[in-house]
């Protein structure tokens, strides 16, 4: 028995094609995977920045409030220790006003890299979507099903 090997109308092989095309299609793929991934890091990272923001807020507005109120009420035999632990509190808020507008510029640098990824993602998607539709479309239509696309046997 002898198989014959069918060819486009360029003079390539189908196996070839098709190995070509099986190529295209997992590069494809591998590189929507890529771009769900990056994205996947970048929203984690965005929410990270987002806490990180909301807490040098809270430690800038009461921290310094909670502080000034301790030193203002402190009465007692722990007066001085109260008044110690009130200042503790009243100080880091110079070091939270400096890092709240660092935190706020990371954020939205973050935010702008998550959504250019998010872009990048469905692009890829949409890009393997594509091509494994005009793949689809290459392949010859046959009554028969898949049996059919094997190649045909002489005798």
């Amino acid at each position: 028995m002898q198989t014959r090997s069918t060819t486009t109308a360029t003079g390539v092989p189908d196996s070839a094609r098709s190995h070509a095309h099986a190529q295209e299609l997992l590069n494809a793929l591998a590189d929507a995977e890529h771009q769900q991934d990056r994205w996947t890091l970048l929203s984690y990272q965005e929410r990270g920045t987002r806490w990180a923001c909301w807490l040098a807020l809270l430690d800038l507005v009461v921290a310094p409030c909670l502080g000034v109120w301790l030193i203002v009420t402190a009465a007692g035999p722990f007066r001085l220790w109260v008044v110690l632990i009130g200042a503790a509190l009243f100080l880091p808020a110079g070091f939270a006003g400096a890092l709240y507008p660092r935190c706020r510029t990371d954020h939205r640098q973050v935010r702008q890299l998550a959504r250019q990824a998010a872009r990048a993602e469905q692009e890829a998607h949409d890009r393997f979507e594509d091509l494994v539709s005009t793949v689809w479309d290459r392949e010859p239509e046959t009554p028969m099903g898949p049996a059919e696309r094997r190649p045909s046997v002489l005798r």
